[in-house]
């Protein structure tokens, strides 16, 4: 075919054929259209551009497609610049000082530095959880509610109306109750004094002291270490044994009722 390519055919069932920007349809007939326009409504044709690849126009590149770093720009290239570059001198003064420099051979302005990054923000240290509140051991509380109960008759002295007996009676009862109670506390604890140093003596309360340990009370003023008088030496716990209870027992029952036969 030489200088024509087949392509797909035309609506009437014809070959249609390309050259170098030509439509020619199957009866050699050659409709001349612009390149790169398609014809509305032309079924079966389509514009073939020239072998050479080149676009439509004298220019391989849009001007704004020319880049800064081409060495030497073409003829068309430094047209466009000469037509471009005036009006941007007047309405831009950044163009035109630039513009300026290089006619008085001037060094060009080093690109202006980026902004340096803010620093951020330091993390908020995590904030201390709460202390957790843990219910405590209902049970271990009855259990030795009934032990004092079962040595001493402790709930029966504090449940009984003592404002009709003597001080006499209220004694003797009181010791029947001190003497059980004691008998239970010793028989499943070990108690020792929190402070060693004699009621009554001046000690130091050491700065960062442990407030479980050591209650301040009377003027308290300032910050630690302190120097008062040991009203009260506490007491503390260093053994607690209580009896095993079998899985049938009830600990809200602190004392069962008596019936007599």
């Amino acid at each position: 075919m030489g200088q024509f390519r087949r392509a797909r055919p035309a609506g009437n069932g014809a070959p249609v054929y390309h050259r170098a920007g030509r439509v020619v349809d199957g009866g050699g007939r050659a409709n001349s259209l612009p390149l790169g326009v398609t014809p509305s409504g032309a079924e079966g044709f389509r514009v073939v551009r020239r072998r050479t690849g080149r676009p439509v126009g004298g220019f391989r590149r849009r001007p704004e497609e020319i880049r800064v770093s081409d060495p030497k720009p073409s003829f068309f290239v430094r047209l466009w610049i000469a037509f471009v570059a005036p009006w941007r001198v007047l309405f831009s003064a950044d163009f035109g000082a630039g513009v300026q420099r290089l006619m008085s051979g001037a060094p060009a302005l080093p690109p202006p530095e980026a902004p340096k990054p803010e620093p951020e923000p330091e993390p908020e240290p995590p904030k201390p959880e709460p202390p957790r509140i843990e219910r405590a051991p209902v049970d271990a509380a009855l259990q030795l509610l009934a032990l004092f109960q079962r040595e001493g008759r402790f709930v029966d002295f504090l449940e009984e109306d003592v404002a009709s007996f003597s001080d006499e009676e209220i004694g003797a009862a009181a010791r029947v109750v001190h003497e059980g109670c004691r008998k239970a506390v010793r028989e499943h604890f070990t108690l020792a004094p929190v402070k060693d140093d004699e009621e009554g003596t001046s000690i130091e309360v050491p700065k960062g002291f442990d407030a479980h340990t050591i209650r301040l009370t009377g003027n308290v003023v300032g910050e630690p270490p302190f120097r008062g008088t040991l009203q009260h030496r506490g007491w503390k716990a260093t053994r607690a044994e209580l009896p095993k209870l079998t899985e049938e027992h009830d600990v809200h029952v602190i004392a069962p009722a008596e019936v007599e036969l």
